[in-house]
């Protein structure tokens, strides 16, 4: 999709969104099952935490390429992530 196609669905998002508040909430399984990072509250973005010194970049409305694949979980090396696993 292309930069134009991106915000449409943006708008369309907006528009269905009305005056109701939205939120990112989400987890990565590794870290829930394994708890490796700790999270730390940005002292520069209220509401920002993150596990990492890394700076804080703002979304940028860009082309989208769905065709790209994910990592699959065959693939992952870590040594002993997958050991406790029940599958």
């Amino acid at each position: 999709m292309d930069k134009i196609a991106v915000q449409r669905i943006i708008d369309l998002l907006k528009e269905i969104k009305g005056i109701n508040t939205f939120y990112d909430l989400h987890v990565h399984p590794f870290e829930v099952m394994y708890a490796p990072l700790r999270y730390h509250a940005s002292p520069e973005t209220k509401g920002l935490f993150s596990a990492g010194t890394s700076e804080y970049l703002s979304p940028v409305i860009n082309d989208l390429d769905l065709r790209k694949r994910t990592v699959r979980a065959e693939n992952i090396t870590h040594k002993g992530c997958w050991r406790n696993l029940p599958f």
